[in-house]
This record gives structure tokens, sequence and C-alpha cells, in this order.
């Protein structure tokens, strides 16, 4: 199973949100941080626009999330679309 564009989008702004609320830190700040405006940061965790990968480096590090924790939680799910075949 290949995922959506917007599938893509939204899983990808739901990791970033789960990180941002687990480490309690504001929107506003996160959004400051990475240099990026709110609507913008808003519009990327509801999954409603595709970000750029430097964007979504940029808001790894500012979250002090390595990088390669998105693309474990890609590789999960593609290896489960593929078991579920």
């Amino acid at each position: 199973m290949k995922l959506s564009k917007d599938q893509l989008a939204i899983l990808i702004g739901n990791f970033i949100r789960e990180m941002r609320l687990a480490q309690k830190i504001s929107m506003e700040k996160l959004a400051n941080d990475a240099g990026i405006s709110y609507v913008q940061l808003s519009r990327i965790e509801k999954g409603q626009i595709n970000t750029t990968l430097y964007q979504l480096y940029n808001i790894l590090v500012t979250l002090r999330v390595p990088v390669i924790k998105i693309f474990k939680l890609l590789k999960e799910i593609l290896l489960l679309s593929i078991r579920n075949k």
C-alpha cells in the first residue's frame, strides 16, 4: 500500500504534534524557534500542507528529535502495509 500525498502529510503532522506536546512546547514557541510562522506550523501539524524536507529538518532539530525517528515511523508503516496485503 502506497501512502497518498495527503496521508503522508497527515502522518508527518501528527508526528510533529505528538513530539511537541510530549515536550510541552507551545506551537508559538516551536514555530518561532524553527524559523517558521505559527500559521504554517499549524497547517503542517494538521496535514493541510506538504512541508519541505528542510523545514521538517528544522522542526525536528528544534524539538531535539533525531531525524531518523521519522524515517523509522515511515518504515514501520510500510512494513505494516506489506503484511496486510
